[in-house]
């Protein structure tokens, strides 16, 4: 079953980009939204977008295996498109960009779970990534000023396996991954390679303790690292909490890697 609804006047975005949307509904099967806007000139970047769905192994019962493809374009919010200078202190600015162009964002996931564990791979295209620079201001070049710019491309690579175990009350999980990205910028008159993989090892522990009382307690630890056009360095955690269910209803939820943030500085 298909729906298409396009919306030629009301659904703009900035630039005047027009709206499209259409979607493909398949009882069983994979679903799939499709999206697109305008891109200067009045020419159309479409957006695809593949839910990901999963089909059971006749031969391995427990197992799962699944695909994700995705297509999108991350719109440009009107604050990143103004031109408006601020005044942060005497060797930085910052300010807008109104020459900012739509990233897109292409995605390719397989993923596959045998009983309590899970494996995981992820490709990811973008052209024109929107990322922070910072670059000189006025006649010196000793003011900085700091705005968003497209970058040509970037491609990354992520891996992750894992799996979710019980001892008693004890109910660990564990996730170790790899993330690679090839990207390359300017620095100081040159070329520099911006692709320093990241090593991530999360350990989770869900203690079920009497009363039906909880308490978790989890530990990340993350390589040393370009994230984007930044050098983030050597980073860990450890989280712990107690609290009590109220509800006798469980929800499983899928094995998945936990998903992580980081505090970027523009490189």
């Amino acid at each position: 079953m298909i729906f298409v609804c396009t919306d030629m006047s009301a659904g703009r975005q900035p630039g005047g980009a027009r709206s499209l949307w259409l979607l493909l509904c398949t009882v069983g099967g994979p679903q799939c939204v499709f999206r697109g806007y305008g891109c200067g000139g009045g020419l159309p970047c479409l957006c695809l977008s593949f839910s990901s769905f999963y089909r059971r192994a006749k031969c391995f019962p427990p197992c799962q295996c699944g695909i994700s493809v995705e297509n999108k374009c991350a719109s440009v919010g009107y604050e990143d498109l103004d031109g408006t200078v601020d005044y942060i202190n005497r060797f930085t600015l910052e300010g807008g960009n109104p020459f900012l162009k739509h990233e897109k964002i292409h995605s390719l996931e397989l993923m596959g779970a045998w009983r309590q564990f899970f494996a995981q791979v992820a490709y990811t295209y973008k052209k024109d990534p929107i990322m922070y620079i910072a670059r000189p201001s006025g006649n010196d070049g000793e003011v900085k000023l700091i705005t968003k710019d497209n970058l040509a491309e970037v491609q990354g690579l992520q891996a992750f396996v894992g799996g979710q175990f019980k001892a008693g009350i004890w109910q660990p999980r564990v996730n170790v991954g790899i993330m690679k990205q090839w990207l390359t910028i300017d620095y100081s008159d040159a070329r520099k390679s911006m692709g320093k993989p990241v090593a991530l090892v999360q350990l989770q522990n869900a203690i079920h303790l009497p009363y039906d009382i909880w308490m978790n307690v989890d530990r990340q630890w993350m390589s040393a690292r370009n994230d984007d056009n930044t050098y983030q360095e050597q980073s860990s955690y450890l989280n712990a909490k107690l609290y009590k269910a109220f509800s006798t209803t469980v929800s499983v939820l899928p094995l998945r890697p936990m998903t992580y943030s980081t505090k970027a500085t523009a490189t």
